[in-house]
């Protein structure tokens, strides 16, 4: 057994910083900026008005204070030193844009996680960041397991024969329910802690 880790809403916390500069950008308070856990239009503000203004632009999630920002989720570091110990961590892989990969592994080794590849397989170009697929970057380091939060991940990822893990992040949780409910087969966990604890009880089962 051999895992590929997602980051963002798996062992980032990028919702937070991009909270955090969202308000920022518009001269709001932290608390005033709401978070509404749908991926594509996140957060919102009690008056219509300046929640129009709030839904961020594909290239926001590339900022600099976005990225660098982001606190790690609470009981990540642990989770990816235990993987990386038991020697079943190969690498990172992450939607980002490759134009961001500087900053991501700034990121990593700031906050003391595994020097390991790190592939990047998103794109600038919104039309695009979905048009490379996990699977070849898992296939490539020898990835047999992904552990990641996008449901749609996990059907391409399966379709490869990458056993998938989802976390059940706040973000685009209705969406992946919907996709849990068709796919009961796709194990689901609350947060990387417990997909890491999954994985251990699989190799324990087949030894």
């Amino acid at each position: 057994m051999r895992t590929a880790l997602d980051l963002d809403n798996v062992i980032v916390d990028i919702m937070a910083s991009a909270r955090a500069v969202t308000a920022a950008d518009h001269g709001l308070r932290v608390g005033e900026v709401i978070e509404t856990n749908v991926s594509w239009d996140p957060f919102t503000h009690a008056d219509p008005a300046i929640a129009e203004r709030l839904r961020p632009d594909h290239s926001f999630w590339d900022r600099e204070e976005v990225l660098l920002g982001a606190p790690m989720l609470e009981g990540s570091l642990h989770a990816v030193l235990r993987l990386h110990h038991a020697g079943l961590l190969a690498c990172y892989i992450t939607r980002r844009p490759p134009s961001v990969a500087a900053l991501t592994v700034r990121w990593l080794r700031d906050n003391g996680y595994p020097d390991l590849p790190v592939i990047h397989v998103g794109h600038t170009d919104r039309e695009l960041y979905f048009s490379l697929c996990k699977s070849s970057a898992c296939v490539e380091h020898g990835a047999t397991h992904m552990i990641d939060d996008q449901p749609h991940e996990a059907q391409t990822l399966a379709e490869a024969g990458i056993k998938t893990i989802l976390v059940d992040a706040p973000v685009g949780r209705e969406k992946r329910r919907e996709y849990m409910a068709a796919n009961p087969h796709i194990p689901v966990a609350n947060d990387l802690a417990h997909a890491v604890e999954m994985l251990f009880r699989e190799l324990e089962m087949a030894a």
